[in-house]
């Protein structure tokens, strides 16, 4: 889960950044790509996208 973290300040800004449907498509690239369980994955998008 460490390299996780290494991402997580470029997921935020992206999602920053991004229009309706940029935020969507990182949210669901991010849900289905990451082999974590459900919470890490819900714990690491709540670091996403609080600012």
């Amino acid at each position: 889960m460490d390299y996780i973290k290494f991402w997580i300040p470029i997921y935020r800004e992206q999602f920053k950044k991004g229009d309706y449907d940029t935020k969507r498509a990182i949210k669901e690239n991010f849900f289905k790509n990451t082999h974590l369980t459900l919470k890490q994955k819900e714990e690491l998008w709540e670091r996403i996208v609080s600012v």
